[in-house]
């Protein structure tokens, strides 16, 4: 199949000229496809530049119209045919039969035709950036996007239940420039949901900044490249979701290590002859984790964050491994943003300890209160009991207003101390890395 692009200024006769050409090959010949590009005058140049180096292409001519034959679909490196009259003795070769009967010159009729393309092209940009206008967006920035969970995450935040009537321009943001690609491929993954609140998706890293745009109105994708750092990311950011976490790379290399090793020691008791009741078990060993390197490297993300959000952003902090100390160093460091706009997913656990105390005295979760989750909510926590209450308890004395301590209901001090927590990460997703 014969694909071809014309791209011409959009009041340029020989852009018409070639554009009738295409058309009528196009018409005449099954597997004849041409796709059209009008470029504005006053930025030929400067697109020419951009599509000779992108391609790396060395014309000899820089007029108007450039075409070229997409050796795959649009998007390839492309063959070069070469100007208008170029275009004109290709298809003279190819399909001189077909043309004896086609037009040999009407210049009167490619101007016309050439000023009915640039009246349409400016009827295009106006209407283009009276869309812009009323739009109102609300930028949203994922740090840490390149975590695995984030991939799961845009069906809902798309799905106009959580931001209602939103023109979302959405930014992603990861501080490894090598997993660049990964965040790339994420955004034409929210591209392809074209959904109606999606405006603008912008992929940040450390050293670059490329955006992908979607105007479904006019089925365009535009590209931009700048050295601004991750700073911008955060530039006017209305609601910031925090995936970064500090430790996830390291339990990643953790757990590798301790497979590794489970492995080599098999390994050995295998060149052992040794049976299964002879293997001494492996007893994995817990990582090291480094809190105040953690801390330091949250509070410099909470002080380039604080400097440059709006006063009103919302930030919600949901890492894995580390949402406490998280939490901690942006309630400590932000001053910019209202303290009470940080929010940590901290309730995870509590609700599942709270689900499994209430199923054990048959009462309804939201009668129980002051249940405490000590420690790091996905690391190494302790569920308190000491003081928690309960409510509305099925007892011998009861009144609505009337609360009776947990411990005493339960009576069995054993199941809290050895079985709730285990009943509760028992209804967690698996902690193993993915």
């Amino acid at each position: 199949m014969a694909k071809f692009v014309i791209a011409g200024k959009a009041n340029c006769p020989l852009f018409a000229k070639s554009e009738i050409l295409g058309d009528f090959l196009q018409t005449n010949l099954p597997n004849f496809t041409v796709h059209k590009w009008p470029i504005e005058s006053d930025n030929w140049d400067n697109w020419l530049n951009e599509i000779c180096e992108k391609n790396k292409w060395t014309l000899k001519k820089r007029t108007s119209p450039l075409i070229w034959r997409e050796l795959i679909d649009r998007g390839g490196k492309g063959l070069v045919v070469g100007g208008a009259d170029d275009f004109q003795e290709y298809a003279q070769c190819y399909y001189g039969s077909l043309l004896d009967n086609f037009m040999s010159d009407s210049s009167s009729l490619f101007k016309r035709i050439a000023d009915e393309n640039y009246e349409r092209y400016k009827y295009d940009l106006e209407e283009k950036e009276l869309i812009e206008q009323n739009l109102s967006p609300y930028n949203l920035c994922i740090s840490g996007a390149d975590h695995p969970s984030v991939y799961y995450l845009f069906p809902d935040i798309l799905s106009s239940k959580v931001f209602t009537n939103k023109d979302l321009f959405i930014r992603l943001t990861t501080n490894d420039s090598k997993k660049q690609c990964l965040l790339e491929g994420l955004a034409m993954e929210v591209q392809d949901l074209a959904c109606d609140q999606f405006s603008v998706i912008q992929v940040y890293s450390s050293d670059q900044q490329k955006s992908l745009t979607t105007k479904q109105q006019f089925n365009s994708i535009e590209r931009t490249t700048s050295a601004d750092g991750t700073d911008n990311a955060f530039s006017g950011a209305d609601f910031v979701l925090l995936m970064d976490d500090y430790f996830y790379d390291q339990k990643q290399a953790h757990y590798n290590t301790l497979v590794k090793e489970t492995l080599q020691l098999k390994k050995k008791f295998d060149d052992e002859g040794l049976f299964e009741d002879e293997r001494q078990q492996f007893q994995p060993y817990d990582m090291k984790k480094d809190w105040n390197s953690a801390y330091d490297y949250y509070v410099r993300l909470a002080e380039k964050l604080d400097a440059v959000v709006k006063p009103t952003c919302k930030i919600l902090i949901g890492c894995q491994e580390s949402i406490m100390i998280a939490t901690q160093a942006f309630i400590n460091t932000v001053q910019n943003v209202q303290k009470k706009n940080v929010v940590g997913l901290a309730r995870a656990i509590e609700n599942q300890a709270k689900a499994r105390v209430g199923k054990r005295l048959n009462v309804d979760i939201s009668s129980i209160i002051d249940l405490h989750i000590i420690g790091d909510l996905n690391g190494d926590y302790v569920i308190d009991t000491g003081r928690c209450q309960i409510s509305e308890y099925d007892g011998a004395i009861w009144a609505k207003s009337f609360v009776r301590d947990s411990v005493e209901l339960i009576a069995d001090a054993k199941w809290i101390r050895e079985n709730l927590r285990k009943s509760v990460e028992n209804r967690l997703p698996s902690k193993k890395p993915v």
